[in-house]
């Protein structure tokens, strides 16, 4: 169940507990791109 918390508490969780932020895309932008990244994912 999502939380909503400050942005101060999301700056400590990254400080001091090696949190990570992760953007989430609507579906339909995924779906746009996702090609893109399957395409990227092999260069590497």
């Amino acid at each position: 169940m999502p939380t909503s918390i400050a942005r101060e508490e999301v700056q400590r969780l990254i400080r001091d507990e090696a949190a990570q932020l992760v953007e989430v895309l609507p579906s339909q932008e995924y779906q746009r791109i996702k090609g893109t990244l399957v395409s990227l994912s092999y260069r590497f």
